[in-house]
């Protein structure tokens, strides 16, 4: 639970793409689409339950650099990740693992 602000979770995706060299992904359609949701296949990776609550971060070999934000523990209906075949850095936020 949050204690003092929680991040809605567009900011949460925001933020993951601001720090992880979003602007050199591969595939990044929606990603900079900030008057259209994130939910319905709007954005590229990103999918919702029928609550419009993401529910996954498909980007792999999408050319995503730095470290995982820890803001992604955020998205509570997160199940799936998959970021492989990037180059991350760092470890997984330990609320990830």
């Amino acid at each position: 639970h949050c204690q003092h602000f929680c991040p809605s979770e567009r900011q949460i995706l925001e933020c993951l793409f601001n720090t992880m060299n979003g602007r050199e992904w591969s595939r990044q359609y929606g990603w900079k689409e900030y008057n259209i949701s994130h939910c319905n296949d709007n954005w590229y990776g990103v999918t919702c339950n029928t609550r419009g609550n993401v529910t996954g971060l498909r980007l792999a070999n999408n050319n995503l650099a730095g470290s995982i934000p820890l803001s992604i523990g955020f998205l509570t209906a997160l199940e799936r990740i998959s970021f492989g075949r990037n180059k991350l850095s760092g470890t997984l936020p330990a609320h990830l693992g």
